[in-house]
Parts: C-alpha cells; sequence; structure tokens
C-alpha cells in the first residue's frame, strides 16, 4: 500500500511555499504580466528558500528532493501564479534531465552548470505544428514550436530524430550568432520567456550530443515522466486557487436573496469542480511515488497524469469564470488570468488527445502512432 502522508519536513517545505505563495506571489501576478517577468527580488527569496533547486542534482548544487516532495512544493507554488513559476531563471526543464543523467557517463563531460545557466526543453522527436526542425548530417536548423524560458535560455536540451530516424539527445548552447529566439507570449503565462527558437545550420560535435538511439530514448522517456508530472503538479495549484475563490466567493455572493452557492446549480458545479481538483492530485502523487520507486509504470501513469490534468485544469478554470459570471471576465477578479494562464499551459505542454493517445500506446506496446487519413 502506497502512503501519500506527507513527512514532518514536508509539511514544513509546503508551508512555506504555500506562505510565499499567498504573500507574494499572489499580490503581485498582475505585475509580472504587465513587465513580462518575475522581479529579482521575488527570484532572489525563492532562491534563498530553495525553492528554485529542488530537482537539481546534488552535484550540480540542488537539493535532489524526491518527485513526491516536490510536486507539493511545485503545487503550493503555483496557489500564488502559475506564471511566476514559470518564468523561473534556472536549469527549468532541464534538472530533469540532469537529474536522470547524474549516473551517466556523459554527465562528467557537460560543461560546467552554473547559477547563471537555465536550460529550455525542445523535444521534437514527433511531427507539431509550428515547428521545422531538423537535424541532419549533424546540421540542426529550423524553428521550433513555443516553448518557456527560451528567452532567458543560456542552453537548449534538444531531443530530436537525425536523417536514419534515430532519436538523438544534444545540449546546444545559446550563440546568438546562430540561435535566434523570437515571439511573444501569448494567451496567459506572460512572465513565462515564451518564445520560438530559430537555429541556423548550427553544426553539432560529438561533445554536444548526449545519447542517441535507444539510449536516447530511454532518457527522452524517464526526463519526461518526471517533467511531466511537476507541470501536472503545478496545474493543480492554478486547479485548487480556482475551487477555493469561487467556493468563497458564491458563498458570500447573494442573488434573490440568498447566497448563490444555495442554488443547485452552482453546488453541483462547485462539486464537479472539487472533484476533478481531488482526483488529479491523486493521480499527481501516484505518479511522483512510482517514478521516485523507479516502477517501469511511473511513464504510464505521467502521460495518465499530464492528460487529466489538462482536462481538468480547462473545465475548473472556464467553470470558474462562468460562476463569476460579468465578473469572471474583468481583470479587478483573478480567474480570468487562471482560465488564459491554463489555456497556454496546455499548448505548452501538449494537447490532451495526444496524451491520451501515447498512454494507450504505452499499455498495448505500440510503438508508432496509426493515423487515419
Amino acid at each position: 500500500m502506497i502512503s501519500f502522508q506527507p513527512t514532518t519536513d514536508e509539511i514544513a517545505f509546503v508551508e512555506v511555499a504555500r506562505q510565499f505563495a499567498k504573500d507574494h506571489l499572489r499580490p503581485k501576478a498582475r505585475s509580472y504580466e504587465e513587465m513580462e517577468k518575475v522581479d529579482k527580488v521575488t527570484i532572489q527569496e525563492l532562491h534563498a528558500l530553495g525553492l528554485l533547486t529542488t530537482e537539481q542534482p546534488e552535484s550540480v548544487g540542488g537539493l535532489a528532493l524526491p518527485l513526491l516532495t516536490q510536486v507539493q512544493i511545485q503545487r503550493a507554488l503555483s496557489y500564488g501564479d502559475l506564471a511566476a513559476v514559470q518564468g523561473m531563471p534556472g536549469l527549468d526543464d532541464g534538472a530533469s534531465f540532469l537529474r536522470v543523467l547524474v549516473d551517466h557517463e556523459k554527465f562528467d563531460q557537460m560543461d560546467p552548470i552554473n547559477e547563471g545557466t537555465t536550460i529550455a526543453f525542445i523535444n521534437a522527436t514527433e511531427e507539431e505544428a509550428f515547428s521545422t526542425l531538423q537535424f541532419e548530417r549533424n546540421v540542426l536548423s529550423g524553428t521550433s514550436f513555443p516553448i518557456r524560458s527560451s528567452k532567458i535560455a543560456t542552453h537548449f536540451m534538444i531531443a530530436i530524430k537525425n536523417d536514419q530516424q534515430e532519436t538523438v539527445l544534444i545540449l546546444v548552447e545559446n550563440d546568438e550568432k546562430k540561435v535566434e529566439v523570437s515571439g511573444t507570449s501569448y494567451l496567459g503565462l506572460v512572465a513565462a520567456n515564451i518564445g520560438k527558437v530559430r537555429f541556423h545550420s548550427v553544426v553539432i560535435g560529438q561533445e554536444q550530443m548526449i545519447a542517441k538511439g535507444k539510449e536516447a530514448e530511454d532518457l527522452v522517456q524517464t526526463s519526461s515522466a518526471r517533467i511531466l508530472t511537476l507541470q501536472a503538479a503545478k496545474q493543480v495549484g492554478v486547479m485548487e486557487a480556482a475551487c477555493d475563490y469561487v467556493t468563497e466567493y458564491t458563498a458570500t455572493r447573494k442573488a434573490f436573496g440568498q447566497e448563490i452557492a444555495k442554488f443547485q446549480a452552482v453546488s453541483f458545479r462547485i462539486a464537479k469542480m472539487l472533484t476533478e481538483l481531488q482526483i488529479t492530485n491523486h493521480f499527481v502523487l501516484e505518479a511522483a511515488a512510482a517514478i521516485d520507486g523507479n516502477q517501469e509504470e511511473g511513464k504510464q501513469l505521467a502521460l495518465k497524469t499530464i492528460h487529466q490534468a489538462h482536462q481538468a485544469i480547462r473545465f475548473i478554470t472556464d467553470a470558474a469564470v462562468q460562476l463569476l459570471g460579468g465578473h469572471g471576465y474583468v481583470q479587478d477578479f483573478p480567474v480570468e488570468k487562471w482560465m488564459r494562464d491554463a489555456q497556454a499551459q496546455v499548448m505548452l505542454y501538449g494537447g490532451a488527445r495526444n496524451f491520451k493517445q501515447l498512454y494507450g500506446m504505452h499499455l498495448t506496446h505500440v510503438k508508432e502512432k496509426v493515423v487515419i487519413e
């Protein structure tokens, strides 16, 4: 039996994150959006609390916390503002790759990782809309789909197919002469430094090649499972914020002489929102526990979890806007931002239907997608 009961240390760590989210991230959410970045003071305070290095290996100055602890911390921080959490500098999704690579021979050969390093991850192993990336004869060219942290990235971790259709994993330094980042943030997550990355015929040497073939596929799948589980946890934080807000709003707002929470349609909608929140949170904890235990099913559970999280966050944030009526679309209330952030988050980390198909492929051991014309 798996117990999701938090430890004393987890409770203390999560409480610090939750209090910081309430006191700092939530009040500044609109200013982050106006500035299109997170202010340096907030970043320094989070770093001092150790909340920016939870996934990093100890060998590069990180805490290397269990994923089960991390998902609770990320949920707590995202309760404040998802855009701020997604806009923090650091190893970002690349931390999950370093965590997996720490015992790999290539890890010791990589360039030194320091506090100024920000790694953005591009998964170009499948055909994606808005992506023209190609890796042929050891030359990387083309434009990626929009990814977060691209505007502040010092390096790009890229998973892509070569001309022999083998998966390769490469680490590319952000060279202004050969790499161009463009585009503006869309919908929500304005502070997340979202942009497309264009590579101008970048020659990839052996020192930049992390792995290829089956080895690369395993590294990408294992790291992606960690990334997707952490992202789902962040989405749970937004869902929880929306549920708490509308529960309080409908309990105090009156219509026709009574609190609107007493109307059946409203109470049923809130009950559905809370149910989706609890289901998603359980999936996140289940996936994190499996991954911490090095269970093979962890990869499948991560796909199931992100699929559920995508579905749930869109339903919950949309429902929150609807329950506020006209107020839901006014910036004086936070729900409209949560809805925009949710849409942007789902676009950045894949469509719900795509993950549902991938989860089914894992369950049935199918290697390639079947496209019906």
